[in-house]
């Protein structure tokens, strides 16, 4: 063998060697470094992925007072017009992320207006109360992107403000990338900041939209990096659902765990979950969500004079009193008695008594909705 061909194929032999390693290398991006797109041609990588332009995965649609889901051109529509709402829709892949690996949460949106101020979230966590997310913020004409957790209906976290995407319609990417012991954390293809991977809360993915916005989501996929055995590529074969029922009002529920969680307005102050239980013959509420309700000053009727002591050492004068207003939908019931319950297992337990007021109801489980007749 000459000289020359032995060199041509020692060059092959590096271009391979190279390629391979390129292939295998985790991503180490600068802020200035675009990140490559998510291949959803990968089947095996992925674990979830909507579109959105048939709506394959069964997403609902309805409207439920100052919050509306809807589908227009191909877009998933988020309408969220209650200041302090957390609207949230689940993510329930066929398959669970494995931690452990390393992955890819993303998803891509358009916010109708730059003189909207609200949030638009990724968010993983637990019990459809405690979340890490990664959101883009609009306040005031500026924008930002935000990191950090909710835990017990509070927010703890931080922000960073960005430029040029607060163009009405701008199309906007947040992806939230594991490599090895960090989370990457990316703006539009863009590396913004890095953190230590934690423990996740849980299973529940969802995306969501706090705040007055209008939101079009296009897609969002879920992918796992390392591949999966074969027989386990997402199969997205359901048909696409609108549900609606004449005459009647409809609150939309999440089922997490064996609870149904639906959306109360508490004292014309505070956006909470509550938890149907037709055991409970009291209004029960989380010490966390007493604390949040002391703290708006709306709690004003106090039952009984032995006072109780919440988790962060502060002092409630009592363990029971009087709820001003529940506000279910459109519907709403005034004085209702309500008890501190230590580890509870939501944020609010309402039984029958209570929620009769509100009108007769069923809980429509196959559809996700609390029905109210007219």
């Amino acid at each position: 063998m000459n000289r020359k061909k032995i060199f041509s194929i020692g060059l092959l032999a590096i271009y391979f060697i190279m390629g391979v390693a390129t292939s295998q290398a985790p991503r180490h991006m600068a802020s200035d470094t675009e990140l490559s797109p998510v291949n959803i041609n990968h089947s095996k990588h992925i674990l979830y992925y909507e579109p959105f332009n048939s709506n394959k995965n069964n997403w609902p649609e309805g409207q439920f007072d100052s919050i509306e889901h809807y589908f227009d051109n191909g877009k998933y529509i988020f309408s969220n017009q209650a200041t302090q709402a957390l609207s949230i829709q689940n993510i329930y892949p066929d398959k669970v992320l494995i931690e452990s690996k390393d992955w890819v949460y993303e998803t891509e949106f358009s916010i109708k207006s730059q003189e909207q101020n609200g949030t638009a979230y990724l968010l993983w966590g637990k019990n459809g109360l405690d979340f890490e997310g990664f959101g883009f913020s609009q306040e005031n004409n500026q924008s930002y992107i935000w990191h950090g957790k909710r835990v017990a209906g509070e927010w703890t976290g931080s922000k960073t403000a960005v430029n040029h995407y607060t163009k009405n319609n701008t199309s906007i990417l947040l992806s939230v990338h594991k490599v090895n012991d960090r989370l990457d954390f990316y703006l539009n293809r863009r590396l913004r900041f890095s953190k230590p991977v934690s423990p996740f809360a849980g299973n529940e993915l969802a995306i969501a939209v706090e705040g007055q916005m209008d939101v079009a989501f296009d897609q969002i996929t879920l992918k796992q990096l390392q591949f999966l055995n074969d027989g386990k590529s997402y199969s997205t074969d359901r048909s696409r659902v609108n549900y609606s029922e004449e005459n009647k009002e409809l609150v939309p529920m999440r089922k997490v765990g064996e609870n149904y969680l639906i959306p109360i307005y508490i004292n014309g102050a505070i956006s909470a979950q509550f938890a149907y239980d037709q055991w409970t013959a009291d209004v029960i509420v989380s010490e966390a969500l007493a604390e949040r309700l002391i703290k708006s000053g709306t709690v004003t009727d106090w039952i009984g004079e032995d006072s109780y002591r919440l988790k962060n050492k502060s002092i409630a004068k009592s363990s029971r009193f009087i709820l001003n207003t529940l506000k279910v939908g459109k519907r709403s019931v005034q004085d209702v008695e309500c008890m501190i319950v230590p580890n509870a297992k939501a944020e609010m337990l309402i039984g029958t008594s209570v929620l009769s007021q509100l009108g007769t109801y069923r809980l429509d489980t196959k559809n996700g909705v609390l029905v109210f007749d007219e």
